[in-house]
């Protein structure tokens, strides 16, 4: 179910594009079996726990496939898959609101690629012009993805003391709310 439609774009590092147009078959389910290491999925659902094999990263690709967008980001001057952004209809089912989530390869940490991954779909959103809003949960212990929201103007709008925390960011006005 692809939520948004055309989605591609540059940054000063990365290229980022449809993840079945970047790789195909098994080097996509060789990639996510790769990038889901106990690091990387801490704090994110139960089922996208434990080791991954190939048969059970095609589910995995298959199940994000049947409920989101899913973009490949690609280190342009290794020419190799960094990591992926996750993104989903935020409750209308529709682009107007998006949440997204992101899993950069563990390899890659501390060198900035999430803050350009984010910043570029950012950048991408507001020239589309449809996007309303966008937002993502982030474990409370999970400050590096926090900084990265915060970095692209993310402001917290739900924090329960413990657990996760939910940021959002406001692309667009709504032109829906009667003033």
């Amino acid at each position: 179910m692809g939520v948004i439609a055309g989605c591609r774009f540059d940054t000063d590092r990365l290229e980022v594009l449809p993840w079945h147009d970047g790789l195909r078959g098994d080097a996509l389910a060789d990639f996510v079996a790769a990038l889901l290491t106990p690091k990387v999925v801490a704090g994110l659902p139960p089922g996208w726990q434990g080791s991954f094999d190939v048969d059970r990263a095609h589910r995995w690709v298959d199940e994000r496939d049947g409920e989101s967008t899913v973009l490949l980001a690609a280190d342009r001057s290794a020419g190799a898959p960094i990591g992926l952004l996750i993104v989903a209809a935020d409750d209308d089912r529709s682009e107007r609101h998006l949440r997204i989530g992101y899993l950069i390869d563990e390899a890659q940490w501390g060198r900035g690629f999430a803050t350009e991954l984010v910043g570029g779909f950012v950048r991408w959103c507001r020239e589309r012009g449809s996007v309303r809003s966008l937002s993502g949960g982030v474990e409370t212990v999970n400050r590096g993805s926090a900084r990265v929201l915060v970095k692209h103007g993310f402001g917290v709008i739900e924090d329960p003391g413990a657990g996760e925390v939910t940021y959002r960011l406001e692309i667009l006005p709504d032109t829906d709310v009667l003033i």
